[in-house]
């Protein structure tokens, strides 16, 4: 039997292995040209391509980043620089043991397949069979030019798994070779040749599945609308080199209405439900494409939402702009990002999807985000929406401020205002709760909210460690930074005391090549990137030569080798996208020399993380809900075992198996007595014959290590794999576990108490048998661990270790088996009443 992980890591290795297969073409052999697209499934729900550099190379040869890089002698010599890097760092590592000449090979070899994938390519295809059948899974990946290499396959899988038994077989002419990959339901990974290519598949019948399209007995990709509509694109401006898709649209026809497995709901919702929820149910697909043009890299982006959009899709109709809308940003800035956001709108749309989707969740997740959604007023002291964000306006831009921060880093945020006057009331209110909530702190060095006069308007700066974030509102913008300076600077740009950024003729030849009204817009410059660390790499090479020991000096790269840097400035020019919504959806535009600086380039790439951060709250309170449900399932099942222990032998387990001869601390736990009720017969069985050892004697070592899932809360995150997070109630004292049945304050755990249940006298509803346990290290197995009492307030999250991971309380499980959460106020005396099985106290509703 193989394990998971190693069945996973085959997976991977088989679906991915176009970076490191040997793919060294047999030159001058006469093979069929075969279209790699013809061996995809037309249904191909994912699909990316790369045709390879070797196809485009005269179109890459007159690119501004060919120029830069490869015309400057810069990729020349960061690759020898890189390759003498290698050797003296594995010359290093040999000395202390490290790989040998074979897999110093190896790993030479694996650059060199990644380079031939650049310039040969790939594709890959992830589909769920035919329309009109049952989904079939199918992964392909062909990689181009690479028919030579199929025999590389098996000897990678051989490296990872030396055990794996290959079969080889012939289908419809084709010498195919295959593999079962253990631990899922009859998948196969097959590899073989298809004229000049390798593909590689997997899959249930995956061989069969691709030779049926290669050999037309099921349409390949070329006929999917798809592929039509971005890979022959007849009215693409641009020569087209990758393309790739995601069909969100197909795959929600096709299992959306399959219900979802949600614990503790009237009726199991399913993906559509959740998608009309979120109002994303007429989200297609995303899409793009890749090519180049002259001297620019160019690339279009699609998000696929035809038809009225509601929900979350709305968020994409906003108000568009255009270059002359845009603040004043500093003079020297090359990096800025703008958008159109209704805030207001997003937050009711946001609010609204949430709301929405919690209702098809367990009743506790709508309760506790209704809960943390009323509180935010009285914590804030204002209405987000209609204090706040209503105020705002739509025109937002985040810009690099290289006069406004330590080493040319200052940030600065500006947002567009409705209504001044109250937006500074509902920031005035805010710092004043800041200021409070400071006042509280009682840090050493009291931090006070400072207050500035600048033209007219005020700075409100608070210094805080190495920044000072400031914020200043006037009659059309309120502007923000990480130092008083950039707000500052800000200002006085508006006022006509700096000079402010203007499009130059790069910029305006760029966007003449696009819409010019548009929701987003990113522009940065990679020659400023380019002075930031182009004095590294005479740096580090000068660290090798001096610095470590035993690298190669005969052939060594020379500072002086590194070309100028204006020679690899010289055709740059600044990168710039736009995102501008219609009638199908949104698309972006992107018009590159050189990708060094990746930020948000699009409405949807700078929209979804201001959503995510209103949405993450809400996120992780259905999460916790969710964990919380779990961990509540996981204490009925543990109730239930107890209870079908009693049938059986009449009395719950005895808290640590009886063995006169070790400690309760060394005696195996009552969870090893319920193991048989909780699906865990197989190592029951196993630990019975050395029962009467120590838990953690030698000869248990290893079936006591074994993690349990049912004993661990889904919040907690174990220190030990084999912890438990339930533990059972023993009474109230620190001798409660050595008392004897009938005592007041036993509960219904002891080390050696046989609890029947006549025994409890104050009612199974209402004596607590089993807790939540604060502790991660506690094994399962740990016979004195396992029981708790009751010895120090506060009860619930406090000394005692009885508590749980969900705020405000935990679960515990009642001697009739059913599950209540306890909060972490509870009264004392209450707790204590329903700890102890027979103190004949009343208990009311808790």
């Amino acid at each position: 039997m193989f394990g998971m992980r190693r069945s996973l890591l085959v997976c991977l290795v088989l679906s991915s292995a176009a970076g490191v297969v040997a793919v060294w073409a047999a030159s001058g052999t006469a093979v069929q040209n075969v279209d790699p697209a013809t061996l995809h499934p037309e249904r191909s729900i994912v699909y990316f391509d790369w045709d390879g550099s070797r196809q485009h190379a005269a179109a890459i040869q007159e690119t501004a980043q060919y120029q830069a890089l490869v015309t400057s002698g810069l990729i020349d010599y960061g690759s020898r620089l890189a390759r003498q890097s290698l050797q003296a760092a594995l010359s290093q590592m040999q000395r202390r043991g490290g790989p040998n000449q074979g897999q110093v090979r190896q790993a030479e070899d694996m650059l060199q397949h990644a380079k031939f994938i650049l310039e040969h390519g790939m594709s890959l295809s992830v589909s769920d069979g035919p329309a009109d059948s049952v989904p079939m899974p199918l992964v392909t990946l062909v990689v181009h030019g690479a028919a030579s290499s199929e025999d590389v396959v098996a000897e990678l899988l051989r490296m990872i798994e030396p055990r794996l038994q290959l079969q080889n077989r012939t289908i419809e002419g084709r010498d195919v070779t295959s593999v079962f990959i253990p631990n899922t339901p009859g998948f196969e990974a097959a590899w073989f040749t298809e004229g000049q290519h390798l593909v590689i598949a997997v899959g249930p019948t995956a061989a069969q599945q691709v030779i049926r399209i290669a050999e037309a007995k099921a349409p390949n990709l070329t006929a999917s609308e798809r592929w039509k509509k971005y890979r022959q694109d007849e009215e693409a401006d641009f020569e087209i080199a990758s393309v790739g898709w995601f069909d969100f649209g197909a795959l929600l026809n096709r299992f959306g209405a399959i219900p979802l497995p949600i614990p503790d709901v009237a009726k199991s919702p399913t993906a559509n439900d959740f998608a009309e929820a979120l109002g994303i149910q007429n989200l297609q697909g995303a899409a793009m494409q890749f090519g180049y043009r002259g001297k620019a890299c160019v690339s279009k982006g699609y998000v696929e939402a035809p038809g009225e959009r509601s929900g979350l899709l709305s968020l994409i109709d906003q108000e568009p702009f255009s270059l002359e809308d845009l603040p004043a940003l500093p003079a020297r800035t090359t990096t800025f990002v703008a958008f159109s956001m209704d805030l207001a709108k997003g937050w009711d749309t946001t609010l609204d999807a949430i709301q929405r989707t919690l209702k098809l969740l367990p009743p506790e997740a709508g309760e506790q985000f209704d809960q943390a959604l009323a509180m935010l007023p009285q914590a804030l002291g204002i209405d987000l929406r209609d204090d706040l964000f209503a105020h705002i306006g739509n025109l937002h831009c985040l810009y690099g401020d290289p006069a406004g921060g330590p080493f040319g880093m200052g940030f600065g945020v500006i947002s567009s205002v409705r209504d001044a006057e109250q937006l500074r009331t509902s920031v005035d209110t805010l710092v004043a709760r800041l200021e409070e909530q400071l006042q509280q702190m009682r840090t050493p060095v009291p931090i006070q909210v400072q207050r500035t006069e600048v033209s007219g308007r005020t700075l409100l700066s608070v210094p805080a460690g190495m920044f000072g974030p400031t914020i200043a509102i006037d009659k059309q913008w309120m502007s923000k930074g990480l130092y008083p300076q950039t707000v500052k600077s800000f200002l006085m740009r508006q006022d006509g005391k700096l000079p402010h950024w203007e499009p130059t003729a790069e910029h305006r030849e760029a966007l003449a090549e696009m819409p010019q009204k548009f929701t987003s817009i990113s522009i940065d410059d990679p020659r400023g990137t380019l002075e930031g660390f182009y004095g590294l790499l005479p740096m580090a090479n000068s660290m090798i030569h001096t610095m470590v020991p035993g690298s190669p000096q005969a052939d060594a790269v020379s500072m002086a080798d590194l070309p100028s840097q204006e020679l690899v400035a010289a055709p740059l020019f600044p990168n710039v996208s736009i995102g501008v919504p219609d009638d199908s959806g949104l698309v972006s535009h992107t018009r590159q020399s050189l990708p060094v600086m990746p930020m948000p380039t699009a409405q949807s790439g700078l929209a979804v993380p201001i959503l995510v951060a209103l949405l993450l709250p809400a996120v992780q309170q259905a999460r916790e809900a969710a964990r919380r449900t779990q961990s509540k399932n996981n204490m009925k099942q543990l109730g239930l075992a107890m209870h079908n222990y009693h049938d059986v032998y009449g009395h719950f387990p005895i808290g640590t198996v009886a063995d006169t001869n070790l400690k309760p601390e060394q005696r195996l736990s009552f969870l090893f007595s319920v193991l048989p009720f909780v699906e865990q017969a197989a190592l029951y069985n196993a630990l019975s014959g050395t029962s009467k050892l120590a838990w953690d004697d030698a000869q248990n070592e290893q079936m006591t290590s074994v993690a349990i899932p049912t004993f661990v809360h889904p919040s907690v995150v174990p220190a030990i794999p084999n912890a438990t997070s339930y533990v059972g109630m023993a009474g109230i004292g620190e001798d409660a576990a050595e008392l004897p049945v009938r005592h007041e304050r036993a509960g219904i755990f002891g080390y050696n108490r046989k609890t029947r249940m006549r025994d409890i006298t104050d009612g199974t509803s209402n004596t607590i048998m089993m807790t939540e346990a604060n502790d991660t290290d506690i094994p399962w197995a740990a016979g004195g661990k396992t029981l708790k009492s009751l010895t120090q307030q506060p009860y619930i999250n406090g000394p005692d270790g009885i508590g749980g991971p969900s705020p405000g309380g935990c679960h515990v499980l009642m001697a009739d088996g059913s599950v209540r959460f306890v909060s972490e106020n509870i009264d004392p005396q209450m707790m204590e009443a329903l700890s102890a099985m027979a103190d004949g106290k009343v208990v009311r509703g808790f």
